[in-house]
């Protein structure tokens, strides 16, 4: 749980210390917090456990690597994009590699995780570079404002109408309600998942969603919709 909660509004540093301070109750004010306070209480969070650290730091190492090939693919970047990482590397796996060797290295028998000093630099420089190239791109900006964020707001109105009115037919009860609910009969002390705010369930159920089901998803709901959004498939 502390691991999901830090995840939010990771920024890297050369180590990561947890504090063992946090209980249930605290856990439970900072979940709050987050939703009332916003990016001023997600600044805020501090792991407390090393595997919250590893989700934390992992987090990042992850998709600096992955979103410049998916950047790639997607034509907003192309070979010679010279990005200045070549001591963590420039590709997704050679990105991946370097990174968590070099925690491990630095971090093995230690209460904390640690990065060696060049290795953090870089890793600074590559995420900074993410940013210049691809997260504050017009071309990406413009796709996200006009079309991916109308298709959520179209998504989750329906679905939300679905739960309320509980129309079993609907891909949120065949795809997401019915999965919860047959899980969840194995707990004792269950809750029936459709008595929950029908909000949270039309959150959880959008939060699954990988890039391709989504688009599928709106496809499929909206066959004649105005947002053309093309992406290469697993199998082309």
């Amino acid at each position: 749980l502390d691991g999901v909660l830090c995840h939010n509004g990771e920024f890297e540093q050369q180590e990561y210390r947890p504090v063992y301070t946090r209980n249930f109750t605290d856990f439970d004010r900072q979940v709050e917090a987050c939703y009332t306070d916003g990016d001023s209480a997600i600044k805020r969070l501090v792991p407390s456990t090393l595997e919250a650290c590893v989700v934390r730091v992992c987090d990042m190492i992850a998709y600096l690597g992955k979103d410049r090939q998916d950047a790639r693919i997607a034509k907003l970047l192309d070979r010679q994009s010279h990005f200045k990482t070549e001591m963590i590397g420039t590709e997704n796996a050679a990105i991946i590699n370097n990174l968590t060797v070099d925690i491990i290295e630095n971090s093995y028998g230690k209460p904390y995780l640690k990065m060696d000093s060049e290795f953090f630099e870089a890793f600074k420089r590559g995420k900074k570079e993410n940013y210049e190239y691809i997260y504050n791109n017009e071309k990406l900006s413009k796709v996200y404002d006009e079309k991916i964020f109308p298709m959520i707001e179209e998504i989750y109105e329906k679905m939300l109408k679905d739960v309320k009115e509980h129309n079993t037919d609907s891909t949120i009860y065949r795809h997401h309600i019915n999965y919860i609910k047959k899980i969840t009969q194995y707990y004792s002390h269950h809750i029936n998942y459709e008595e929950i705010d029908p909000n949270e369930i039309v959150v959880d159920y959008i939060a699954s969603m990988t890039d391709d089901y989504f688009i599928d998803l709106y496809n499929y709901l909206y066959p004649n919709n105005k947002y053309d959004v093309y992406y290469v498939g697993y199998f082309r």
